[in-house]
């Protein structure tokens, strides 16, 4: 089995993971976009997580073949399988379903599915960082980290993301359980962390998707509050969903499709506050954030201004954002063949290292946001 990739040119599949491809839980990550609301800003995001898990196996398989590593075949063939499953628990609308629906965790769905329904414990293992080798899946670079964001940048038409993948996995390698890089790849690895920073500024933290992200949240934390004592339309599959009652089953067919279908069913709900919510989703524009690093603005003399006309809990967010750049250690072999943390060795990544991604956004409805900016 072989695909053709806007990223790799060309991605073969061993035989052996075939099955895994062809079942119905992975093909259904077809229709899971990558990243969720990210196409309102740039229309081309909308690949899905299928490409990226695919993309993700074709690094791993690069990673543990290369001429510096010395893997057991088995070893080869379940982190070749955790990278190709390890997003297959994603929800609708990938990392939003969790914040839509309680109690949800795609990391422990996708353990599941992989134990229960691929019949793989060792794989899940991996995945629980319960294998010597996991960084290469989970770490500050792992091919996870890599194809994203060579996807997301390539599919966003921006170049933060960007970096030489092939030359970080064809010369990792593990000393011990020490994921370790040459010296030559370092600048490789600084570029990479850089652009990491910026991907995240310019993406996944704009502004407008973290106000659209609120919008649709919110949407469906109104249903969730109202459908009980409504008439408001629930399908069996989103009631299950709302009520934690959802089998593995029941969740081969939570897709994005879930969540369109309700959106378009609840336009013509009677509840004001969720039509006016998915008339403000719709128009894309109905809510604004704005950021205090960028403006200067009274978190606490918006929310009292919002809640003067609309209900606080559904129109108002004070979105904090603290994310670390350098979230665990790797490790360089010097030309003494000396094993140093890469922050160490690397006065780039040193300061990297001690830096956060850090955003501070006051989100409300567009009329009252855009016009009092100086709250």
């Amino acid at each position: 089995m072989n695909f053709r990739d806007p990223i790799y040119d060309y991605v073969e599949i061993d035989p052996e993971f075939e099955d895994f491809i062809l079942n119905p839980y992975f093909l259904r990550l077809h229709n899971i976009k990558q990243n969720s609301l990210l196409y309102a800003i740039y229309p081309s995001a909308k690949h899905d997580r299928f490409c990226h898990c695919v993309g993700a196996y074709h690094l791993m398989k690069q990673a543990v073949q290369n001429k510096y590593m010395n893997i057991s075949n088995e070893d080869q063939y379940l982190l070749k399988a955790a990278a190709l499953l390890h997003d297959v628990g994603h929800g609708p609308y990938s990392h939003l379903w969790e914040h839509m629906v309680k109690g949800f965790d795609h990391e422990e769905i996708s353990c599941e599915i992989i134990k229960k329904i691929f019949k793989q414990p060792k794989v899940a293992k991996v995945l629980e960082k319960k294998h010597k080798n996991y960084q290469l899946i989970s770490s500050v670079i792992d091919v996870d980290k890599l194809d994203y964001m060579m996807r997301d940048s390539y599919f966003s038409g921006v170049g933060y993301g960007k970096t030489d993948v092939d030359r970080i996995v064809n010369n990792v390698f593990f000393e011990g359980e020490k994921l370790c890089i040459l010296p030559k790849v370092v600048a490789t690895a600084e570029h990479l962390l850089m652009g990491r920073n910026i991907l995240y500024r310019s993406t996944y933290f704009h502004r407008k998707v973290r106000a659209l992200d609120m919008n649709l949240i919110n949407i469906f934390k109104r249903a969730r509050d109202i459908y009980k004592d409504t008439d408001l339309f629930v399908d069996p599959l989103l009631l299950k969903c709302f009520e934690n009652k959802l089998t593995l089953n029941d969740f081969l067919h939570t897709t994005d499709v879930l969540v369109e279908y309700h959106l378009n069913q609840w336009e013509s709900t009677k509840d004001p506050i969720l039509k006016d919510l998915i008339k403000r989703f719709s128009s894309m524009r109905g809510f604004n954030a704005v950021s205090r690093y960028w403006i200067s603005i009274d978190p606490k003399l918006a929310e009292k201004k919002i809640a003067k006309k609309f209900d606080i809990k559904y129109y108002y967010k004070r979105d904090t954002i603290n994310k670390p750049v350098y979230e665990n250690e790797i490790y360089v072999k010097n030309f003494e063949n000396k094993i140093v943390p890469l922050s160490k060795f690397s006065e780039i990544v040193g300061m990297i290292s001690n830096f956060n991604i850090k955003e501070d956004f006051v989100i409300g409805p567009s009329e009252i946001i855009k016009k009092n900016k100086g709250i």
